[in-house]
């Protein structure tokens, strides 16, 4: 795709997810979405077959834009707990910049794919699972199977930043520091 066609298809994405997080995934159709990223529907069709289809990549999208947020500052050099509390700002980050990720957070397990998706997660070159193969390579960390990792530790990045946002608490950067060392603990040997 070119430049101008990544940037269509990321719009129609970004509607769809903003207007999942507003209205709720039960409520999407095609006119809707059009509507929410200033398009004509037959536009959607030009890059996505139908709602599943739309539907599985906006997961997709997410997962990509996650592996994104999880590189950010990433030194796969630097001692093993410095690579973690990077990637658990990083995090952080991610879901405090992009509150639609949040509303939406209990609906993506509904979205075409979705399971099959976070399945496949373990199999990839990603900054976590690269992480966690050199940590059990180097015997810090537990040999526990990187979903259960990830649940322990970067989960609850995930976890409190709904807190935050759903039931507006608020967590000081020294809390947040003892539960990036805490989640360490919880995840290594």
């Amino acid at each position: 795709m070119r430049h101008s066609e990544i940037e269509t298809a990321q719009q129609i994405l970004l509607a769809t997810e903003k207007l999942m997080a507003e209205q709720g995934l039960h409520t999407l159709s095609m006119q809707k979405i059009a509507k929410a990223a200033g398009i004509s529907v037959g536009t959607i069709y030009i890059y996505f077959k139908n709602k599943d289809e739309l539907l599985s990549n906006l997961a997709k999208y997410l997962f990509a834009r996650v592996d994104a947020q999880l590189s950010i500052n990433h030194d796969p050099d630097a001692p093993l707990f410095d690579q973690y509390r990077q990637m658990w700002r990083n995090f952080w980050d991610f879901f405090n910049q992009n509150p639609h990720v949040l509303k939406n957070f209990y609906q993506y397990d509904s979205l075409p794919g979705f399971s099959e998706l976070v399945k496949s997660c373990h199999k990839r070159q990603d900054p976590w699972n690269t992480f966690v193969k050199q940590g059990q390579k180097q015997r810090i960390l537990c040999n526990l199977p990187n979903d259960v990792l990830f649940a322990l530790s970067l989960g609850s990045a995930a976890k409190l930043a709904f807190r935050q946002a759903h039931y507006d608490e608020s967590y000081a950067d020294e809390v947040l520091e003892t539960v990036i060392g805490k989640t360490w603990q919880s995840i290594c040997n």
